[in-house]
């Protein structure tokens, strides 16, 4: 068997999101108050429908994500809050998860480039309301479809593989004399 290069098809992913999540030195009292509050956290309902062309679909919004964590957060010595920073390739939304004691977890997410400030605002509630979701541990009501929505109009990746800059020093073959 000989060893092949892989599929031209494979997209290196950015570094933004290749990075380790940030967080305190100790994360101990963080991880015991999140336990708790995980394990009285409702499902977020989905109240809200989306209308995409030929299908429509229920989702919960940054609203309800927020009616379900608040309170149970809170009660447990823990905040979150998002805000922005300058990635490597992009803007990034960064969402922190604090606890009382000054313990902390940050995850970033580079947000997509749009045209104009009214899709960036729509770019800013999704994001928002998924890096929320995901820090804290909510999910949504009923069935899952697994990203097949979101498939169907998803065109297979062709093409050259898209390279990023890599982070740390990098070996150089010494200069030939």
């Amino acid at each position: 068997m000989t060893d092949q290069a892989p599929p031209q098809e494979i997209i290196d992913t950015p570094p933004a999101i290749e990075r380790r999540a940030e967080r305190s030195p100790q994360i101990d009292k963080l991880a015991a108050a999140l336990n708790k509050a995980q394990a009285k956290l409702d499902d977020a309902r989905k109240t809200s429908t989306a209308n995409a062309g030929s299908f429509k679909y229920d989702y919960a919004d940054l609203t309800e994500i927020w009616r379900v964590a608040r309170p149970v957060l809170a009660a447990n010595g823990l905040a979150v809050v998002q805000t922005f920073d300058k990635g490597e390739t992009s803007t990034c939304l960064v969402t922190t998860l604090t606890h009382v004691s000054g313990q902390f977890i940050e995850s970033r997410l580079p947000l997509m480039l749009v045209k104009d400030y009214h899709a960036l605002g729509s770019a800013i509630t999704y994001s928002r309301r998924y890096s929320l979701a995901a820090i804290v541990g909510i999910a949504p009501q009923g069935e899952d479809d697994d990203g097949a929505a979101a498939m169907q109009s998803a065109a297979p990746v062709v093409g050259r593989r898209k390279s990023y800059p890599r982070k740390g020093p990098r070996a150089v073959a010494p200069a030939a004399e």
